[in-house]
């Protein structure tokens, strides 16, 4: 079953209010699972991934273009320093997972080039 935009928005929403201690991560995966019908496993990856967005980090756990989209899109209308972040994080997370997976992650990369450009 595909996620659909607005579970991916709702995702976003909860993971930010996780982030900004609102919710702990855990009740932000519980919401995400039991309100909008999100698995636990992808909801925690919605979840966990943002931190790591927004401070720059490697995540090793991998979302959708359009999930990826949304939350760089997010983030520039949230705060664009935080935006610079998230880019970084991005080219983190790319060449670790096309290493571990041995896959390339061109969509990535040109939505990468695309949020760069237009900072």
């Amino acid at each position: 079953m595909s996620i659909t935009p607005e579970q991916i928005r709702q995702s976003y929403l909860a993971a930010r209010r996780a982030y900004n201690g609102e919710l702990s991560p855990a009740e932000a995966v519980q919401h995400l699972s039991s309100r909008h019908g999100l698995n636990r496993s992808t909801a925690n990856t919605f979840v966990r991934v943002l931190p790591k967005m927004l401070t720059g980090q490697l995540y090793t756990r991998g979302l959708s273009v359009a999930a990826t989209r949304h939350y760089l899109e997010s983030i520039r209308v949230d705060n664009t320093t935080e935006l610079s972040n998230a880019l970084t994080a991005l080219m983190l997370h790319i060449p670790y997972y096309e290493d571990s997976h041995n896959a390339n992650m061109h969509s990535l990369r040109a939505l990468h080039k695309e949020f760069f450009n237009h900072r």
